[in-house]
């Protein structure tokens, strides 16, 4: 059985102007259901529920706060169905590790044929109002700049697309941003302070509308990327965009790149908002733990997978 969770305000709500011939097109490719959301976490139960009925893939029909709903939901459940990505978001970031990317004809044709692959999550811990919270990253979670970035996407319109949408929403950021002082440590080995504007734990490669943080990530080595991005000017944070859309990071200076199976990044002085999978989640301190091969995934490029171990 296969089933499609979708998120109609995907798109700038276009999924739902176009719910009654995407709902067709999807039964026409051999989909058995498909599931609409209502409300944030509606994906996550959704897609834990169809699961539990037996589903043995799962389409996430949206962006990538749906995909990471949607992963989220597979986990609960166990992890035993497959997830499809259908890419219908303004970042669109976790489709870049799929062979179909952006096109959605042949994202739906790979959610039922293609094979699927084991990958890793992130089990992500962080205190918000005094209450510990835990939940997966499936893609980058960023602490520091990411997450003033995410509020500012929210409140642009959508038709701008989502490389210009996320490069605007980083223009405003980093222009109002003051630098924050943190203490990172890896694998419990301690880095030192540094006055970052982001620190990244990357568990794909793609953040941001398609800046590549971590070029050579793959998603089944059970280690996560970390890189830790050091305060820089306005000026020559506008002028990196192109180098980090390139994924030429490691000509950057100011850069520092770390692999890993644990990150904990702690407050010293400053705001640090939280960035999970493209949503602002709260301000702190974050613990990021990889959890190998976790969730299953259909049609991944053959590059970010296969160096298990």
């Amino acid at each position: 059985m296969i089933v499609v969770v979708a998120n109609p305000a995907a798109a700038a709500g276009r999924v739902g102007r176009q719910r009654a011939r995407i709902e067709t097109r999807l039964r026409a490719a051999g989909v058995d259901d498909v599931r609409w959301t209502e409300a944030p976490g509606d994906a996550r139960r959704l897609a834990a529920e169809a699961a539990a009925r037996g589903a043995a893939r799962v389409g996430s029909l949206g962006g990538d706060g749906t995909h990471h709903e949607v992963a989220a939901g597979l986990l609960d459940a166990g992890g035993g169905a497959a997830m499809g990505v259908l890419p219908f978001g303004t970042g669109g970031d976790f489709a870049r590790m799929t062979v179909a990317g952006h096109d959605a004809g042949a994202a739906l044709a790979a959610l039922c044929d293609a094979p699927a692959r084991r990958i890793d999550v992130g089990r992500v811990t962080w205190l918000q109002d005094g209450q510990t919270r835990t939940d997966i990253v499936l893609n980058i979670v960023s602490v520091g700049l990411g997450g003033l970035v995410d509020r500012n996407v929210e409140r642009l319109p959508k038709r701008l697309g989502g490389r210009l949408t996320f490069f605007v929403a980083t223009v405003q950021a980093a222009w109002s941003w003051r630098p924050a002082t943190v203490r990172v440590h890896v694998d419990g080995r301690d880095l030192g302070a540094h006055c970052v504007d982001n620190v990244f734990a990357c568990n794909a490669r793609f953040g941001g509308g398609g800046m590549r943080w971590a070029p050579d990530a793959v998603l089944d080595d059970g280690r996560l990327d970390v890189l830790i991005a050091q305060h820089r000017s306005f000026a020559r944070q506008v002028a990196a965009a192109p180098t980090l859309y390139r994924g030429d990071v490691a000509t950057l200076a100011g850069f520092e790149r770390h692999v890993a199976a644990t990150v904990d990044v702690e407050p010293v002085d400053g705001p640090l908002w939280i960035d999970l999978d493209g949503e602002p989640v709260g301000t702190g301190g974050v613990r990021v733990e990889a959890v190998p091969e976790a969730l299953s995934v259909v049609g991944l490029r053959p590059d970010v997978v296969g160096r298990q171990g």
